[in-house]
């Protein structure tokens, strides 16, 4: 089975993988200071839901167009939570475990994003 085409965006790794991630973080700000409830964990939380978010709208789109749209503005909120997550490191919000951990699953989403955004653009 192709690992990128799948009719059920559940079915897709780079979905599965970006839903990891969204668990990940969540976890991760739960241990934010109280003080940045509205700040910078409202922004990780819209940035990875964003990610999984997108992948599963994009996959549903009818025309190549469409859904290469989607999976970029899903890669350009992956590229927007890595940055945000460097900073919480930088402010000792987050432990080097947890930023490990997550990084290594940004990096997963992010190669399985790009080589799923590449299948679709070579299919057009």
């Amino acid at each position: 089975m192709d690992i990128f085409n799948a009719k059920n965006y559940k079915n897709l790794i780079v979905w599965q993988r970006s839903k990891d991630l969204v668990l990940k973080i969540y976890h991760i700000l739960k241990t934010f200071p109280k003080e940045e409830l509205y700040g910078l964990v409202t922004q990780m939380k819209r940035s990875a839901i964003s990610i999984a978010s997108n992948i599963a709208e994009g996959n549903q789109r009818r025309t190549k167009k469409d859904k290469i749209r989607f999976l970029n503005i899903a890669h350009a909120s992956l590229v927007e939570l890595d940055c945000q997550l460097k900073i919480a490191l930088e402010l000792n919000f987050l432990t080097n475990k947890d930023y490990k951990e997550a990084l290594e699953l940004i990096n997963k989403t992010s190669f399985l994003l790009t080589r799923f955004i590449q299948s679709e653009m070579d299919q057009q």
